[in-house]
C-alpha cells in the first residue's frame, strides 16, 4: 500500500484587497476613464498579467494590421499585479512603503459620447491611487496581531488533526480485515484517548460517517491493505475540499480587514475625443481630479459610506464655451445575504459649475462673461451579483439638469447587466503566512 502523508500547510493568507470576487469588483462604480466619458461600461476587463494585458489591447485596437479606436471598450488595472507575486502576504500589505504604487490602478475606456451637436468616439485615461490611512501604528500593529492570532487557530484546527489522521490511515495494519479498521475507528472516537481522536473526534467522525464507512459497507472480510489506498484517497479529497472553503474563509476575513487600511483615495481623468474617428486628431473634452475618503458605519450590519470632492474642467466644444464643476459626492452602501451578493447604494452630487458665455472683443484682446449655477444629481442603485463574474444592476434617479458635455440628462432609469472579464486566479506559495490550498 502506498504511503501518503497529506501535510496541509495552512501557514495564512496572501491575498490581493481588491482581488475579491464581490459585487464591488463587477458593477463599475467610480474608475476614473468611466466618469470622465459618463458611461456606465457593461464588459469590463480586467486583466492580472501582462499577456493578457497586451491581447485585450491587440484585440480591440488592431483590427486588419490597422490601429484603431473600438466603438466600446473597458479596462482596468493594477500594473504591480501583473506579475505575480506568490509571496505576497498580508505583512506585506500592512507595509506602508510603496502602498500605493502597488495598489495603483490605471482605466481606459473608449465610448461614442455627445460632442456639441453631435456624437462622436472618445477615449477616457484615468488612475487611482490609494493611501494607507487606518488609524496610526497602533491600529495597524493591533490588525497584524489579530489576523495572525485568527490563521494560527485556523491552521491548529484544521492542519493537526488532518495530517495525523492521514498518518493514521497509512500506517494502520494492512493484514487487517476492514471489520478490525472499522472497530478501531469507533474505538478510538468514543475513547478520544490519543490525538488526533481526542480533540478532532467530531471532524473525524464527518469524514468517516459521510465519505469512508459508505465505500466500505459490505466489505468487512477484506483486507485493509487491498483498500488502503482508496481510503486515504478518499479522505484526502475531504480535505481538499474543507480547506479550499477554509481558504475562502481565511481570505475573506483578511480582505475584510484590509479595507479599513485604504480609505483614502485620489484619482483624475481625461478625456479625449475623436471627432474624425484617427488617432492623429484628438480634442480634450474634460479633466478631472478628485478624492474620496471611505469609512464603516456598521461593520456587522455591512453599511459602509464614501465622501468626495471632485473638481472636473470641461473644454470648450464649437459654441459651447469651457466650465469649471465642483462637485461634491456621497455614497451609502448595504450589503446584504452572507456573501455579499446582494447590493443597495443611495449617493448623490451636489455641483456648483461656472461657465464662459458671451464674449467681448476689447483692444485685440477676448473677454468672456461668467456664469454661475447649481446642480445636482441623485439615485439608488440595486445590485445582485449572479456569478464570480456577472451582476444585475438597476438604477434610478435624477440626473443633471444641463451637462456641458453631456447635454441634457434627464431622468436616470436603466436596467445594465455587468460582467468582469479576469484572467487568472492569485497564485500563492508556501511561506511565512502566505496561504497554499490544493
Amino acid at each position: 500500500m502506498k504511503k501518503l502523508f497529506v501535510l496541509l500547510m495552512i501557514c495564512g493568507a496572501g491575498i490581493k484587497m481588491h482581488a475579491q470576487s464581490n459585487i464591488s469588483s463587477i458593477v463599475p462604480s467610480s474608475a476614473p476613464a468611466f466618469t470622465v466619458l459618463g458611461i456606465s461600461p457593461v464588459e469590463i476587463s480586467k486583466p492580472n498579467n501582462w499577456n493578457a494585458l497586451q491581447a485585450s489591447l491587440f484585440q480591440n485596437f488592431v483590427s486588419n494590421d490597422q490601429v484603431g479606436i473600438p466603438k466600446t471598450f473597458s479596462l482596468e488595472f493594477s500594473p504591480y499585479w501583473l506579475k505575480d507575486r506568490p509571496n505576497f502576504t498580508y505583512k506585506n500589505y500592512l507595509d506602508k512603503k510603496a502602498f500605493s504604487l502597488r495598489n495603483l490602478s490605471l482605466s481606459l475606456a473608449s465610448s461614442k459620447v455627445p460632442y456639441g451637436a453631435d456624437t462622436v468616439q472618445a477615449m477616457g485615461f484615468g488612475f487611482r491611487l490609494p493611501v494607507i490611512t487606518g488609524n496610526g501604528k497602533s491600529s495597524i500593529a493591533e490588525m497584524r496581531k489579530n489576523l495572525e492570532t485568527f490563521i494560527n487557530k485556523k491552521r491548529a484546527q484544521s492542519t493537526n488533526w488532518q495530517s495525523l489522521f492521514s498518518l493514521y490511515l497509512a500506517a494502520f495494519n494492512s493484514n487487517a480485515t476492514i471489520a478490525a479498521f472499522k472497530d478501531s475507528i469507533n474505538t478510538n472516537l468514543s475513547k478520544k484517548t490519543s490525538e488526533p481522536f481526542k480533540s478532532n473526534s467530531e471532524a473525524i467522525l464527518i469524514l468517516y460517517a459521510n465519505n469512508i464507512a459508505p465505500m466500505l459497507k459490505g466489505k468487512d472480510s477484506v483486507l485493509y491493505g487491498t483498500l488502503g489506498d482508496a481510503i486515504v484517497d478518499t479522505a484526502s479529497a475531504y480535505y481538499n475540499i474543507r480547506n479550499t472553503d477554509l481558504a475562502k474563509e481565511l481570505t475573506d476575513t483578511i480582505s475584510a480587514t484590509l479595507r479599513n487600511v485604504s480609505q483614502l483615495e485620489f484619482a483624475g481623468g481625461l478625456g479625449l475625443a475623436f471627432p474624425t474617428n484617427d488617432f492623429t486628431f484628438s480634442k480634450a473634452t474634460r479633466a478631472s481630479f478628485w478624492g474620496n475618503y471611505s469609512f464603516n458605519i456598521s461593520a456587522k450590519d455591512k453599511i459602509d459610506g464614501t465622501i468626495g470632492l471632485r473638481y472636473m474642467h470641461d473644454f470648450s466644444i464649437d459654441t459651447i464655451k469651457a466650465g469649471n464643476n465642483y462637485d461634491a459626492v456621497f455614497r451609502l452602501n448595504l450589503a446584504l445575504g452572507a456573501k455579499e451578493s446582494f447590493t443597495l447604494s443611495a449617493w448623490g452630487v451636489l455641483r456648483y459649475k461656472t461657465s464662459q458665455t458671451k464674449s467681448v472683443v476689447v483692444n485685440g484682446e477676448t473677454y468672456y462673461n461668467r456664469q454661475t449655477d447649481t446642480d445636482n444629481k441623485y439615485g439608488i442603485d440595486i445590485s445582485y451579483k449572479l456569478s464570480d463574474n456577472v451582476a444585475l444592476s438597476y438604477s434610478f434617479g435624477k440626473g443633471y439638469g444641463k451637462d456641458n458635455f453631456l447635454g441634457n440628462n434627464g431622468l436616470i432609469n436603466y436596467l445594465n447587466l455587468f460582467y468582469a472579464l479576469s484572467t487568472k486566479v492569485q497564485q500563492t506559495k508556501n511561506g511565512d503566512f502566505g496561504f497554499k490550498t490544493f
